[in-house]
């Protein structure tokens, strides 16, 4: 069976009845209503004799709202027991967001935001504002410390990252990534310098390329740090690829966070993990768990508990300190006890050690995950295989649990100095 939209803001929905024998007086819909992944509606429809390959429409008695994020989603299930289920089982759910919904935008203007304070020697550049202090390593390109109320949030200097641990899928296509020494790029920085800075904001300029000992780079990127008053960090990169390559584990960006960092909530496909070619059984909202909890245990340890098209999400402490990650583009989420190194050194679980810190990924996209093994290749459209990419972020520090990330989103900072990085030839 399936669900159809005939008009959403009226409530119409058209159940198509896809059994060849059955007709569907066992079956009822579960629907509820989401607005910024919070339920504000739900009912229960029992869908009657629609019979086998026919369809007949149904109205749901809800008003969606003004504004916010809307999705409607709609599960079948069992009436009653049967010789295979109980009473409940889940036979599929279908899920829309209305189309009238508003994505709402309520900028910041940076002139608003607390001053703040620059510092630059040869090598690291400081910035410090109201309740935080940054340090900037220039021979590397990124922050060794960010410190908000005294608390760091980082282990490791975040990093651009291409490899992922190869799934059983990756089999053949891993030898071309290892051949291309893509399990073992080093970022090679040209220059780090301070590009702008006024009262209430700064940006760092920098240009890298990522690349092994024995192959040329991978490639070559130029990227843009921002750091406003409010201690909001915005990243910023665009990057060539070297002609040649096969197509890309992924793309994004990996962030080390301190040990304690084990909550997680997100906007994205959940409860479980979800690819761009792996998504159907999950759905779209508003999902937490703890970086435990987002670990999927293969047999042979491999890239695992990604979160495909998130908006948004939150890695914090027990007391709600921590970052939210946030972009205009949805992007692939993943926060883990390992990093993709451990996953790919070890042959089974047992060979694993948890680590104390978070690593987070996110990506502008990570490749499909396909049936490789034993099937054809990825298809082309779940490749990662553009010669130009580029990822646009947001890190704002958490400072308690009263924070409101979807506030958060919609708050972007308006500034007017902003110029995007260009990739030089």
């Amino acid at each position: 069976m399936a669900a159809r939209a005939c008009d959403l803001h009226a409530g119409r929905i058209g159940i198509e009845n896809r059994y060849d024998f059955t007709d569907l007086s066992g079956v009822e819909m579960a629907w509820r209503l989401e607005r910024n992944g919070e339920v504000i509606e739900s009912g229960t429809e029992e869908l009657g004799a629609i019979e086998p390959h026919t369809a007949r429409e149904v109205r749901l008695p809800f008003a969606p709202p003004d504004a916010g994020r809307v999705f409607l989603l709609m599960e079948f299930r069992l009436t009653g027991p049967s010789a295979w289920a109980e009473k409940g089982f889940s036979l599929g759910f279908d899920q829309y967001e209305l189309p009238a919904s508003a994505r709402d935008s309520r900028p910041r203007t940076k002139g608003s935001l607390p001053r703040i304070e620059v510092r630059e020697t040869d090598s690291r550049i400081a910035v410090a504002g109201k309740g935080f202090a940054y340090d900037f390593d220039r021979r590397r390109g990124s922050f060794r410390s960010l410190s908000v109320d005294g608390h760091e949030l980082l282990t490791d200097l975040p990093a651009i990252s291409l490899w992922r641990a190869p799934t059983d899928n990756d089999r053949y296509v891993a030898v071309e990534w290892r051949k291309e020494g893509l399990d073992r790029l080093h970022t090679h920085t040209y220059e780090a310098r301070l590009l702008f800075r006024d009262d209430h904001s700064a940006r760092i300029a920098w240009s890298f390329s990522l690349g092994g000992h024995t192959n040329k780079p991978a490639l070559r990127a130029d990227a843009v740090w921002a750091v406003y008053g409010n201690g909001e960090i915005r990243f910023s990169v665009r990057a060539r690829l070297r002609d040649g390559l096969p197509f890309l584990p992924r793309f994004g960006l990996g962030v080390a966070m301190a040990a304690g960092h084990e909550r997680v909530e997100y906007f994205g496909y959940g409860p479980h993990e979800s690819y761009v070619d792996k998504r159907w059984s999950t759905w779209k909202g508003r999902f937490s768990a703890t970086v435990d909890e987002l670990h999927e245990d293969y047999l042979m340890p491999q890239e695992n508990g990604s979160h495909y098209s998130t908006e948004w999400a939150a890695v914090t402490d027990a007391e709600g300190r921590g970052l939210l990650f946030c972009a205009a583009d949805p992007f692939s989420f993943n926060a883990s006890h390992f990093t993709p190194e451990d996953l790919t050194a070890a042959a089974h679980p047992y060979e694993l050690r948890r680590r104390p810190e978070t690593i987070v990924h996110l990506d502008a996209m990570m490749s499909g995950l396909g049936s490789n093994s034993c099937g054809p290749e990825l298809l082309p459209q779940y490749r990662l295989d553009r010669g130009e990419l580029s990822l646009d972020v947001r890190l704002l520090p958490i400072a308690g649990r009263e924070f409101d990330p979807f506030e958060a989103v919609v708050s972007a900072i308006d500034d007017p100095d902003w110029e995007p990085p260009t990739v030089k030839d």
